[in-house]
């Protein structure tokens, strides 16, 4: 059995299976194959039915799991995304934002942003849950390339720019540096094309429910021939906004599960829990004259 799986209807459906579950069904109203990666994007030249249109499709989407334990920590998430309301009108058309509500007690609503914005919500309360929200994520993502980052985190236009334009290989996956007192790469937020993602094997979210599942991902997919890049203009901003599950954090807890595998065995399973779609913005480029 394929790892993944993509079935077309003559209706213009497809349905997306993950180990022979299915995961996903849309249309593909967008007019161009959503592929989970396609090479050199930047340079494939559009459907002909579609040439008047698909030339303003987004790029890239960037994908933040959020939890919230009361609504003044949606404070924060306004002003994000007033800061990536602020980008330019190029840099807007080539990016989308997913945002995956993770059973915060207080559901999520969009603030009011021009943004090719969707919000996504997880329906049951899972401890540690990132893994499943960033699958997610990136099954619903439109996009050839997609960024993983935390809530707590911004992208700055440039960096933005570099991730849309860099050609990444198979297996082609970046890291940023962190801009805090003490500049720091964190092991945990990447770039990379959505094939890459899914050939890799997702997050592994058997390890949901146990802090340190960013450790297990970072190593297995080192062990799986991941080409790391890191390039020193790449850099992610920390607004110190945050809202997070009062759990443990013990890292010695992981260091110990891992002493124990044999292997870096990764259990396959994506999207183990109830989702919905909540809501979603479309840019619109304001008309001059």
């Amino acid at each position: 059995m394929k790892l993944f799986q993509k079935i077309k209807e003559s209706n213009g459906y497809r349905h997306i299976y993950f180990c022979g579950i299915k995961i996903l069904s849309y249309k593909n109203w967008k007019g161009y194959d959503l592929s989970y990666g396609t090479k050199n994007y930047n340079k494939v030249k559009p459907c002909s039915k579609f040439s008047k249109e698909t030339h303003c499709f987004p790029k890239i989407t960037i994908i933040y799991p959020v939890y919230y334990s009361n609504k003044k920590h949606e404070e924060g998430l306004k002003k994000l995304l007033k800061r990536y309301e602020a980008f330019s009108s190029e840099t807007k058309k080539n990016f989308e934002i997913i945002l995956v509500d993770d059973c915060s007690p207080h559901p999520l609503s969009l603030p009011k942003v021009n943004l090719n914005i969707t919000l996504l919500r997880i329906k049951k309360d899972i401890k540690w849950n990132n893994s499943g929200a960033r699958n997610l994520g990136a099954c619903y993502a439109s996009t050839p390339k997609i960024m993983l980052l935390d809530i707590d985190l911004f992208c700055p236009e440039k960096t933005l720019k570099n991730c849309i334009d860099i050609d990444l290989k198979y297996k082609d996956v970046m890291v940023f540096k962190v801009i805090r007192t003490n500049p720091t790469v964190h092991p945990n937020l990447y770039c990379m094309t959505k094939k890459t993602f899914f050939d890799l094997g997702c997050y592994d979210e058997s390890w949901c429910g146990f802090y340190g599942e960013d450790i297990f991902y970072n190593r297995y997919i080192n062990s799986h021939g991941a080409n790391i890049i890191l390039l020193d203009n790449n850099e992610i901003i920390d607004t110190k906004a945050y809202g997070t599950h009062n759990l443990s954090r013990s890292v010695d807890k992981v260091r110990k599960r891992l002493y124990k595998m044999k292997t870096l065995e990764h259990k396959k399973e994506i999207l183990k829990f109830p989702w919905e779609y909540v809501e979603s913005n479309q840019y619109i480029e304001s008309q001059k004259g």
